[in-house]
């Protein structure tokens, strides 16, 4: 075989390996937020409960939600979002957070059904 002929087949044969691995990516599932909502607010308390919890509380309240709470399960995601939500406090500035209303699974962290829902993400501005 010549070595035109092998580069060709070697092409090929990337094509067909990046045209694979695209189709695998596009076709996995993505975990979605089904009822996330956008909400955005001025931080007016920030408490942290040490293998539990940190929160943060909006002024104003999206209706009777006003804090708003992630679980300390993964210690990275926890220091992230601690340093948005505290900066954004100690700053003054606003912050975006996004949240599932439905979802009343925040109870089992101490985050009151009432008044209370989980962070899916955050950002300050």
């Amino acid at each position: 075989m010549n070595r035109s002929l092998l580069y060709v087949a070697f092409r090929i044969c990337r094509l067909a390996l990046l045209v694979a691995v695209a189709a695998g990516v596009l076709s996995t599932p993505k975990a979605a937020f089904a009822a996330t909502k956008t909400f955005t607010c001025h931080p007016v308390d920030v408490g942290v409960f040490p293998k539990n919890r940190i929160h943060v509380r909006c002024s104003p309240a999206d209706g009777a939600i006003e804090w708003f709470a992630l679980g300390i399960t993964d210690e990275g995601d926890a220091n992230r979002m601690l340093s948005i939500v505290s900066t954004a406090f100690a700053t003054k500035k606003r912050l975006t957070i996004w949240y599932d209303p439905a979802d009343l699974s925040g109870a089992g962290i101490g985050c009151l059904t009432k008044d209370c829902r989980l962070i899916q993400g955050a950002r300050m501005f």
